[in-house]
């Protein structure tokens, strides 16, 4: 089954209010606001130049990914946070 992340993100984003939402918390069941932090989009001359020079081939999914949010910081609370690096960040670490 092959998903598009565009309105997979979309959709995220309608649930999100002023960058945050309420989830619950895994372990404990405790209500907690998260956070999302997203980047400003990656050109397509950047993405082009990544893969040229590490010679990476990128998911398209992930590559639209970047176009749209060039990495993003998915449910941050206190304790948690999932990170999907930038281009400059994949190249630093």
């Amino acid at each position: 089954m092959k998903l598009d992340i565009v309105p997979i993100l979309d959709s995220l984003k309608v649930r999100v209010s002023k960058d945050y939402t309420l989830i619950q918390e895994e372990y404990t069941g405790d209500l907690i606001d998260v956070e999302f932090r997203w980047n400003n989009p990656a050109s397509k001359e950047e993405i082009q130049s990544f893969t040229k020079k590490t010679g990476w081939v990128l998911p398209e999914n992930y590559k639209n990914f970047l176009s749209m949010h060039n990495g993003a910081i998915l449910f941050m609370s206190e304790t948690h946070q999932f990170c999907l690096h930038s281009i400059e960040e994949i190249e630093k670490y």
